[in-house]
């Protein structure tokens, strides 16, 4: 059974008004073909966040030519996958780079088309760079395990009950 917050958001994203307000907000234009791509690495601080289901943040980065246009950050929208996964695909990111991620959130990831790179470690700044020339490989870093990672010593996060 749905909690009251997820009734709330499931409604704010079928409205398309919280993606709408947070293209607006960021006045940034969505990238449409033409050499543009839009990345998004999970973020905690500047460094890749160990825990997909944990990092307070994305960095969103579009790249055209080659060459990085704009970087902004999105905070974390809440604790469901789905709802990263509406955030991404609304805001026409094509790549989501991970540290460790659960199945289901990559499931749900993949589901919309966002390719995912996990596995990777690192300053955002050096993975951008590692993206840009095409040496960042996924490792295949999924949790399989059955155990959150939310409640391990690697996660500073603690899921809101």
């Amino acid at each position: 059974m749905p909690s009251r917050r997820e009734k709330i958001l499931d409604q704010i994203i079928q409205s398309g008004q919280f993606f709408e307000g947070l293209s607006a907000a960021m006045g940034r234009r969505i990238p449409s073909g033409g050499g543009e791509i839009r990345i998004a690495i999970a973020t905690d601080q500047d460094f890749v966040s160990s825990c997909f289901g944990c990092c307070p943040a994305c960095t969103i980065v579009d790249i055209e030519a080659g060459e990085i246009r704009s970087t902004f950050v999105i905070p974390n929208p809440g604790w469901q996958h789905r709802y990263w996964a509406d955030l991404l695909e609304r805001n026409s990111v094509a790549c989501l780079i991970v540290g460790k991620i659960g199945s289901n959130a990559l499931s749900v990831i993949k589901w919309r088309g966002i390719r995912v790179i996990s596995g990777v470690e690192g300053r955002i700044d050096d993975v951008v760079e590692k993206y840009l020339s095409g040496a960042l490989h996924s490792a295949e870093d999924v949790c399989k395990d059955g155990k959150s990672l939310h409640s391990s010593p690697e996660c500073r996060y603690s899921k809101p009950t």
